[in-house]
């Protein structure tokens, strides 16, 4: 394939968003390493699955309806009046505090769209938005922000957590420390 480039970007499975090189030939992706050079330079499992992901065959493309108990492909622009006509019925009906919004932790590096989706709760009149980040995730980046100091700790004992497969915090700053200090 001797018409491969590669394109340097950031993968956005996660809050971490960790520098990727993504190889592409003839418009397809052929290969995901990670760059070198970003702060973030390893894949975890989430990373190394980017190409499945991408041409899996389960991956909806087409907005989908229920209809009579079957999901069946709909356009875009019947999605979109669909989704208005069901918002303007509950703020008519219940208000506009009826309606929450939960994201989810998905794609949770797209600070843009999760500013997006804060802005359109704003404009709805709801101050329900809620994401996974609300129950879980950022009680652990405080709390561990609070009381690690990966810079200065000679060990981190991480208990609870398969760091493995989970984000890379506490497995990748550490193992940067040690090539730093060249302990690796």
């Amino acid at each position: 394939m001797g018409n491969e480039k590669v394109v340097k970007t950031i993968c956005n499975m996660c809050y971490l968003r960790c520098g990727l090189d993504v190889y592409v030939a003839d418009g397809k992706i052929t290969k995901v390493t990670p760059m070198k050079e970003h702060p973030y330079n390893t894949l975890c499992p989430r990373g190394e699955e980017i190409i499945d992901c991408v041409y899996s065959p389960e991956r909806i493309t087409t907005p989908l309806r229920k209809v009579n108990g079957r999901w069946t492909e709909v356009s875009w622009d019947e999605a979109l009046q669909l989704m208005c006509d069901q918002l303007t019925r509950i703020k008519k009906e219940y208000g506009a505090r009826a309606l929450l919004i939960y994201t989810g932790i998905a794609f949770a590096g797209l600070h843009d769209v999760r500013a997006v989706i804060g802005r359109f709760c704003d404009l709805y009149g709801t101050p329900n938005l809620t994401r996974g980040a609300s129950y879980c995730h950022w009680v652990r980046v405080i709390g561990r922000s609070l009381t690690v100091d990966y810079d200065v700790a000679p060990i981190a004992w991480c208990s609870g957590a398969e760091t493995r497969t989970s984000q890379g915090t506490s497995r990748q700053l550490p193992s940067r420390r040690r090539k730093e200090e060249g302990l690796n």
